[in-house]
């Protein structure tokens, strides 16, 4: 299980490993990746918004503490964004919270389920 200190050493960062999930959580990820076209799903529901992007609860979480929790923010691939401190900037601001309660990150293309579409981790404190 990831710590709220040990996220904010990837903030801001292109993280090259695969992060841990509950065994329970990743067969079920594993499924859903074999059953469901991911890449066309996504693709529909940030195209069918206006914005290009959405910021969505992680149905396939990372193994964290039940005070932090992990959302994907997905954005068109035309979507013009200037790097990770625009987007955090970005999530923050939807969110109404502090830099210091969010974490973003990308992961490398290597380790990405959907390479194809540009997404981010993003992890929150609670309080």
């Amino acid at each position: 299980m990831m710590t709220w200190r040990e996220l904010q050493e990837y903030d801001m960062k292109i993280v090259t490993t695969n992060m841990p999930r509950t065994g329970e959580v990743q067969s079920a990820y594993d499924k859903f990746k074999e059953t469901v076209n991911v890449e066309q799903k996504i693709l529909g529901e940030i195209y069918s918004g206006k914005c290009g992007y959405r910021l969505d609860d992680n149905k396939f979480p990372y193994n964290l503490p039940s005070d932090i929790s992990h959302k994907v923010f997905w954005m068109c691939n035309t979507y013009n964004i200037h790097g990770l401190d625009y987007v955090k900037m970005l999530i923050c601001d939807m969110l109404d919270l502090p830099n210091s309660r969010v974490v973003v990150f990308a992961n490398a293309t290597a380790v990405q389920s959907v390479p194809t579409i540009r997404h981010y981790q993003v992890f929150i404190q609670q309080r």
